[in-house]
């Protein structure tokens, strides 16, 4: 239960986290990058130090830094290929 309690995060956080940067930037919503930002969020989750599994209710100042890593990885992977299609500074945003 708790594995897809976290993954529903990522997906609920990532829609809105780009639902926003789509709207301040005046873009139309490009469901196929945000989509590809999800799963590559949730397999670097699944496989690097497994945060998945890591309890909500236990948070500290460890798991935000795995998570933080975890997410720094993602954008490392898939950046180079959303790059021609949007700017950094709206994944920044």
């Amino acid at each position: 239960m708790i594995v897809f309690l976290n993954f529903m995060v990522i997906v609920v956080l990532s829609f809105i986290t780009f639902g926003w940067s789509f709207f301040v930037f005046h873009l139309p919503f490009d469901l196929t990058v945000v989509m590809g930002v999800i799963v590559v969020r949730i397999v670097a989750s699944r496989f690097i130090y497994s945060d998945y599994n890591l309890s909500w209710s236990k948070a500290s100042q460890k798991t935000f830094l795995l998570k933080s890593f975890v997410n720094i990885v993602a954008f490392m992977i898939y950046m180079p290929f959303n790059y021609t299609v949007l700017t950094i500074s709206f994944f920044i945003s």
